[in-house]
């Protein structure tokens, strides 16, 4: 749910700081996506609103209201959350069989389909891929893998982790868009890239939420 916690006048109209409240232990930050919020007076008429310098984080958020012609109380609506999670303790995973040593370029077809937060992400194809910066080990040979998937578009970004017996140590990743509409995450391994059967879980995803939230609020009392 939103919750109003302060309003500020403004010379050309007024600033709304609010928070957002959650239940669900996985959700880390929660804040509106601006472009699907809505504003309206007493008599339901739209009002303008404009982004504020303070931004978004971890559950705080605040926006203009432009403009003071208009009758209160006011309703702000959300359609749409943007939500970050991390799911490391039950994300979904997927495997293949990279054998003992792979080599630069190599792939696996996968074609798995996996539900993160309610919605569908499939793994398309892995690559074995090397990158020379951020501790690579000196021998040559891939030192990573390139995950390639598709996802609905309220998916924003996907993060991975190996799981695997035993630990694959010190792991970073980068991920960029890839064709046709699909998306690439690189996950590196400068320990040593883990062989033989691989196993990789989603432990972090951002996504957007639809839905319907509102909460109103009063005008600030006038200055004496």
């Amino acid at each position: 749910q939103l919750a109003i916690d302060r309003v500020a006048e403004l010379t050309d109209g007024y600033l709304v700081a609010a928070h957002a409240e959650w239940q669900d232990p996985t959700w880390q930050s929660v804040y509106p996506e601006f472009d699907s919020l809505e504003v309206v007076d007493a008599n339901g008429r739209s009002l303008p609103v404009a982004p504020s310098e303070e931004g978004a984080s971890d559950g705080q958020f605040a926006f203009k209201v432009l403009g003071k012609d208009a009758q209160a109380p006011f309703t702000v609506k959300v359609h749409a959350l943007n939500v970050w999670a991390i799911l490391e303790d039950g994300g979904p995973a997927f495997s293949f069989d990279a054998g003992t040593a792979p080599h630069n370029g190599q792939g696996w077809r996968i074609d798995q389909a996996l539900e993160v937060g309610g919605y569908e992400v499939v793994i398309d194809a892995v690559r074995a891929v090397r990158n020379e910066t951020n501790g690579a080990a000196a021998t040559e040979g891939p030192n990573g893998y390139a995950i390639e998937f598709h996802a609905a578009p309220q998916i924003h970004n996907l993060d991975f982790l190996y799981s695997g017996d035993p630990p694959a140590g010190a792991v970073w990743g980068q991920g960029r868009n890839g064709e046709d509409s699909g998306k690439i995450m690189e996950l590196y391994f400068p320990e040593g890239l883990p062989t033989g059967q691989v196993t990789l879980q989603v432990w972090n995803v951002q996504y957007l939420l639809d839905g319907s939230w509102q909460a109103s609020w009063q005008l600030p009392a006038a200055s004496e």
